[in-house]
Parts: structure tokens; C-alpha cells; sequence
């Protein structure tokens, strides 16, 4: 028995930038940076510690592209009458690979702890949904301080 045309359910469409950045990148950052790396320098006689410290130094400056992707916007911050352009840029891929890497402390430790990859996984997804917090108010004057829209509802939904 086959429906009339009409009454197929279609697929709703999907968002291929949000699948990437809350199911694929987590998943195989997590298989290649916990699953495989945190193991091999166990193996090699490296400490849990070092394991956990070195290893998400490499998870950050893999993030270290996403100024590829900033090049190319107009960032502007007015110090002293100047427009400087490049250093936002920078400035905003070193607190990314920063703050990347103290994720991938947590995660690298929770991996360790739990034996499992799930922890994660889903803590990786988690941050990739609350997004980096906003850091636009190092272009704005003091007390001009804005905050980002989208993860002051993000927060609403925990709560």
C-alpha cells in the first residue's frame, strides 16, 4: 500500500554547518584527540598527567584555522583614533586556541577517568552548542559591554 503524494512526510532539511559543528566534529575530534592520542602516550610511559596536558595543546592549535575563516570579515577596534584591523583577528584565534585547550584538559581528564569516550563526546557537543562566550566587548569602550543573544537563551534552556 502505498500513500497518495501528498501524505509522504518529507525529510526537514538539514542545517550542514550546525550537524558539523553538534555531531561530526565532535565525535572525530574526540576519536582523534581522547581515543587515540590520550591512549598512545600512555602506552609510551607518559604519565595521566602529561597526558592530560599535552595532548589538548594539540586539540587547540588544530582550532588555531578558524582564523582563516575570520580574515576575512571587517574587524574594527578604535584604540586611540586607529582602526586596527588584524588585531582582533589574532587576538580572537589565540583566545580560542586557549580557551580550546583548557577544554580539552577537561574532556582529556574525563576521558582518562571514565574509560569511555561518551563523556566526551557529549561534553564536546554541549560546548559546541553554548559556542565560545562573547568577547566583543574587547571592541567596545567600558561601559559598552555587549553580550551575545544567542547564548543568553542558550543558558535560559538549563534553567
Amino acid at each position: 500500500f502505498l500513500a497518495p503524494e501528498e501524505d509522504i512526510v518529507s525529510w526537514p532539511q538539514i542545517d550542514w554547518l550546525t550537524f558539523r559543528n553538534l555531531v561530526f566534529a565532535p565525535v572525530m575530534e574526540e576519536i582523534a584527540f581522547r581515543m587515540c592520542m590520550v591512549p598512545v602516550m600512555l602506552h609510551a610511559g607518559f604519565s595521566p598527567a602529561v597526558a592530560i596536558f599535552v595532548t589538548p595543546l594539540f586539540f587547540g592549535a588544530a582550532h588555531v584555522h578558524h582564523i582563516l575563516n575570520d580574515t576575512g570579515k571587517v574587524v574594527t577596534i578604535n584604540l586611540a583614533g586607529k582602526a586596527i584591523r588584524s588585531r582582533a583577528i589574532y587576538l580572537g584565534a589565540i583566545v580560542q586556541a586557549m580557551y580550546t585547550s583548557v577544554f580539552g584538559f577537561f574532556v582529556s581528564y574525563l576521558f582518562i577517568q571514565t574509560g569511555t569516550i561518551l563523556g566526551p563526546i557529549f561534553s564536546h557537543v554541549f560546548c559546541n552548542y553554548m559556542e565560545l562566550p562573547p568577547l566583543d566587548f574587547l571592541s567596545h569602550p567600558k561601559g559598552k559591554r555587549t553580550c551575545n543573544e544567542g547564548n543568553l537563551k542558550r543558558l535560559r534552556l538549563l534553567f
